[in-house]
């Protein structure tokens, strides 16, 4: 065990189990020194802690904050209102196979070869699945492989709308007959990893309303989302790495606040919630999960869970970049936040500090 101390708080290290040789677990336990010394006749209230989980490089948070002493401003409510994710199995196989109740959405802007390409992963690993694809205003389309491909497939439903990421996920969901909807880039390739079943058993089995995967880049992204004031600012910081509780009877699952743009959510509920702001043409995921996060949806995150990204031309990301600016002011002005923040030490979290400058976030 080790005592390690920083400015007003003090904090236990301690070694409670082993992985293999070289990956250890620690439990790291704060105190605020600063505090006043309770009486007996005060309520006991557990430290804040971290469980660190290698390999996957994962913190687990208990007894976490639900609002922050310092934090004033609308975009405090994002801190508040967590719940476990219960898991209550149902009595019947409802979902059996997945395709009852599970149609995948997928928004592009005219990349048929990523899209088809996308399709037939999808297939050979879940033949009989619906696909809803959301594509803009194509003027050559009659003259494409996209008619032959997209009309003449009883499980494809093809829709050319006006342009924007947040318009066309809207209507994709709006549009898929499912109970459940795979939300997916259309740059994606399904493997022998991509268990769409383990995601679907959960919202079966669960409470969570959203159960998101991870891609084969592995760049850290999902975690937990904290909202906190400095200098009279409101800063909202992201936290990958950070999750809240183990999900019982589904290794490698956890409770978070944001995952990837890989994910089943319930159809219904996010659409009552809000579902994707219409007016951001690009750079639509955090605001939606900031405005699931509002509305106090249950989030889960599988680590093993894993789709193969395969870009194929930086075209659309460069054409994105024109957007960014305003889009990122456009999203601090919604949510009333001076800067926004992606922390690459979840120990940031632990210590309740903000990020340095260099690591705030390009949002996606």
């Amino acid at each position: 065990m080790w005592c390690k101390s920083f400015v007003g708080y003090l904090y236990l290290e301690e070694i409670i189990g082993t992985r293999h040789s070289n990956n250890v677990i620690k439990r790291v336990t704060l105190y605020n020194r600063s505090a006043p010394k309770k009486t007996v006749n005060d309520d006991d209230s557990e430290p804040l802690t971290l469980t660190y989980y290698p390999p996957n490089q994962k913190y687990k948070v208990t007894n976490f904050l639900d609002s922050e002493p310092n934090c004033s401003g609308e975009a405090c409510d994002l801190n508040l209102g967590r719940t476990k994710i219960e898991v209550i199995p149902h009595k019947k196989l409802l979902c059996i196979p997945i395709s009852k109740c599970l149609t995948v959405n997928i928004k592009t802007r005219h990349r048929y070869e990523e899209v088809k390409e996308f399709i037939d992963s999808i297939h050979l690993y879940y033949p009989a699945l619906r696909i809803v694809v959301m594509d803009e205003f194509n003027p050559d389309y009659e003259t494409t492989k996209w008619a032959d491909i997209m009309s003449n497939s009883p499980l494809i439903t093809y829709a050319q709308v006006k342009p924007g990421v947040g318009y066309g996920r809207m209507l994709a969901a709006r549009l898929s007959p499912t109970k459940y909807v795979l939300v997916a880039d259309d740059d994606y390739i399904f493997s022998d990893k991509t268990n769409i079943t383990k995601l679907v058993d959960i919202m079966e089995n669960s409470d969570a309303d959203i159960v998101a995967g991870t891609t084969d880049d592995f760049f850290p992204f999902a975690g937990a989302i904290r909202v906190s004031s400095e200098n009279d600012k409101c800063l909202l910081s992201l936290y990958p790495g950070i999750f809240y509780e183990v999900i019982p009877n589904y290794k490698n699952c956890y409770q978070v606040d944001i995952g990837k743009t890989f994910f089943v959510a319930r159809r219904d509920v996010i659409l009552d919630a809000g579902s994707w702001d219409v007016s951001r043409p690009f750079y639509e995921h955090e605001d939606f999960f900031f405005q699931m996060r509002k509305s106090r949806l249950k989030i889960a995150y599988c680590d093993d869970i894993i789709v193969r990204h395969v870009p194929k031309s930086r075209k659309l990301a460069k054409l994105r970049k024109n957007y960014f600016e305003d889009l990122k002011v456009a999203l601090m002005e919604k949510w009333k936040i001076d800067d926004y923040f992606s922390c690459s030490s979840p120990m940031t979290y632990f210590k309740m500090e903000t990020c340095p400058s260099a690591k705030r976030r390009h949002f996606r």
